[in-house]
């Protein structure tokens, strides 16, 4: 028997009726899931944790270094004093921080606090340190590169799932939703560091004429 989403039964129906042609035109997570399912289309193997087409990423530039920025994002204890967000944090597993970490934070919006738990999946100082979590079931993984660009640090986030189909139209909705709270912290995380950054790093930030200026 064809294995069809059961939400979406109806719609397949609705699209095989004629009476019902003229001007409907289902939305994108309707196809997505109903293309999914089709017994005649060919399947493409499973890829493990395979990117998504239209992955969120982003990039910002922080006038400090990239060792002082990897350890401000990789200070998991002091997460409530650099992030508005964030409310609570506690680690569930044995400190140092590093690949393998597990915490929960509690996070505050306008309307809600509610929990949630990460995983550090990498963690190579001062490059590359990714997050993974769950929103609503749908597995969600960042990976946030640093690299030294000029006098400061340029950082990429890029938000991925491993879902395909019906579930990865859905795990595309959180991933961008994901990456709009990441750019948000990182926000924070660039106000935090940056009066922070040690002086002599500081003192190349100016320009040139006013180096050694009282």
């Amino acid at each position: 028997m064809e294995k069809i989403c059961p939400l979406f039964t109806a719609i397949k129906h609705h699209n095989n009726d004629k009476s019902f042609d003229r001007g409907y035109e289902p939305w994108p997570w309707q196809i997505s899931c109903l293309q999914s399912n089709q017994s005649n289309v060919a399947r493409k193997p499973k890829v493990s944790q395979s990117t998504v087409p239209d992955a969120p990423q982003f990039t910002m530039f922080i006038n400090a270094s990239p060792v002082a920025v990897y350890s401000v994002l990789a200070d998991i204890e002091h997460r409530p004093q650099i992030l508005r967000s964030v409310k609570l944090t506690r680690t569930l597993t044995p400190l140092p921080v590093g690949k393998g970490t597990l915490f929960v934070e509690q996070n505050v919006s306008i309307f809600q606090s509610f929990q949630q738990q990460f995983h550090i999946g990498a963690f190579s100082p001062p490059d590359r340190i990714e997050l993974t979590r769950k929103k609503m079931g749908y597995q969600l993984r960042a990976d946030i590169k640093l690299r030294q660009d000029n006098d400061g640090t340029r950082l990429t986030t890029t938000v991925t799932s491993p879902n395909s189909g019906c579930a990865g139209w859905f795990a595309r909705w959180f991933a961008r939703h994901w990456a709009g709270e990441l750019e948000q912290q990182l926000n924070d995380i660039k106000r935090y560091v940056e009066p922070r950054a040690n002086p002599a790093w500081q003192a190349s930030l100016r320009p040139k004429n006013q180096k050694g200026a009282s």
